[in-house]
């Protein structure tokens, strides 16, 4: 009983992974067909389109693998909130069961060329009671793309925040710790912060 929550509690925080992947992956798979120009109208149409929240689980069914990881710190956890005691969210994701869904499921889409094309690395981290998911983008982008994209991404704002709620809930459910922040935080390719959604 144990080991499915744990499971349920690592896929609600991958689905909300998954979720901030799809938001900038969607805008620069259309880029990545067109010229500098088209680039632009690709961006002002995917922040229009509708949530991808509900088509999560169809990204988690695609093979995809190659990694970034965080520590190595593992803890004893329950499904309890009176057993969580002071276990932090960063003892609990840690824990070699479930870090190891969270690196192989990032290895996974780094393998596929649709995110390894957007993407040169994504990351995650979780410090003390707050988890960050990080996404370093392959390609260099000129000043105007960057706004484009900050604005696309920030366009989804909503939808990246209701994914985070989730995962909240879930934590708090399974492991008895309700994460004080969750983020998504976007990256050039020489690894200057674009924009982060966090709550």
């Amino acid at each position: 009983m144990k080991r499915m929550i744990t499971k349920l509690a690592a896929f609600a925080l991958i689905c909300t992974m998954l979720t901030g992947c799809a938001s900038g992956s969607r805008r620069s798979r259309d880029d990545d067909d067109d010229d500098d120009t088209d680039k632009t109208e690709a961006t002002s149409e995917t922040s229009e389109e509708p949530a991808e929240t509900s088509e999560t689980p169809a990204h988690t069914e695609k093979s995809e693998p190659t990694t970034t990881t965080t520590e190595g710190t593992t803890a004893a956890t329950s499904g309890t909130t009176a057993d969580a005691g002071d276990l932090t969210l960063e003892e609990a994701i840690n824990k070699p069961e479930i870090k190891k869904q969270f690196d192989d499921q990032i290895a996974s889409l780094l393998s596929n060329p649709r995110y390894s094309s957007v993407y040169s690395n994504i990351g995650w981290k979780a410090e003390g009671n707050t988890l960050t998911y990080e996404y370093y983008y392959a390609q260099d982008y000129t000043k105007d793309q960057i706004k484009q994209i900050k604005a696309s991404i920030e366009g989804r704002k909503s939808t990246l925040l209701t994914a985070i709620a989730t995962a909240k809930d879930g934590c708090e459910q399974s492991f008895g710790i309700r994460p004080e922040e969750i983020a998504y935080v976007y990256y050039t390719k020489d690894g200057t912060e674009i924009v982060r959604i966090a709550e």
